[in-house]
Order: structure tokens, then sequence, then C-alpha cells
């Protein structure tokens, strides 16, 4: 079935992964360059990548095993989205990215809920809903220009 496949690809997305609220203007720190955001986001990307290559979830029996460490993964790369300031031309599409991140790990802690209770209804709707978001997230990564997220 493509859906597992899939599911893999929606996974990489939220390295795309994503905890805090939107508006891609992150917390403290200095506002960055556009080079140095774009840095950032690669980097925080190719690291949630590699984590969800590794852990290697994209159907219910491996998320019910799994599903949290997916979830951390996600909420770790999502923190380093929101900690990288923007430049203020990439402001609105940092703030779409960090938003649809936000949504992608909820989604994600959907699935990992909906696994956990063994409903696999909940689990798909939650996955219709990643796809949703991470189309969204990979649409902005596109826009700021980060291969690593998009």
């Amino acid at each position: 079935m493509g859906r597992i496949a899939s599911i893999g690809v929606a996974l990489l997305l939220v390295a795309a992964a994503a905890g805090c609220g939107g508006g891609g203007d992150g917390g403290g720190g200095k506002t960055l360059s556009k080079n140095e955001y774009v840095a950032a986001l690669n980097a925080a990307c190719t690291e949630a990548n590699k984590a969800f290559s590794q852990l290697g979830t994209g159907d219910l029996a491996s998320f019910q095993r799994k599903g949290a460490e997916v979830v951390a993964a996600a909420k770790k790369a999502n923190e380093a989205f929101h900690a990288a300031r923007p430049p203020n031309e990439l402001r609105a599409e940092a703030a779409v990215f960090n938003d649809s991140a936000d949504r992608i790990v909820e989604d994600m802690q959907a699935m990992a809920d909906a696994a956990k209770s063994g409903s696999r209804v909940k689990f798909e709707a939650a996955y219709r809903s990643l796809q949703t978001h991470g189309s969204a997230n990979a649409s902005a990564a596109r826009s700021i220009g980060s291969d690593a997220c998009s």
C-alpha cells in the first residue's frame, strides 16, 4: 500500500517535523540573514530526517511501538525552527513554515495517540491531516530556499 511510503515522506516533511506557537519570529537571538536562516532550517531538517529514518515508522503497528519517539523528534526539530529568527524578507514564509510545522507535531501526536489506542480510523484521519500540513510546510520550505526541508 502506498500509504506506508507516504507516511514516511510526510515524516520527512515534518522535519518538517515540528512545538511552539506560530509566527516565524522565533524566541530571542539575532535576526539571521537569508543564508543563515536557510542553513539553520537545513540543519534542523537534516537532523530530523536522520532521526525519522532511523526510527523507521510508517504504519499503525510501528507507531504503536515508536510513536512517542517520532513525536519527540518532531518537537525537537520544531523547536529549532522556531529558534531561528528569519530575516524580514522571509517572515511571511517563515510564519507559514512554522505554523504548518506546529500542526505537523499535533498530527503526529494524534497519530501516536490513535495508534496507542488501536484506532485505525483516528490514525488515518490524523495521517490525512499530516499530509495536508506537510504539503504546506514543504511549499513554504521551497519558497524559503530550504532544500532539506522540502
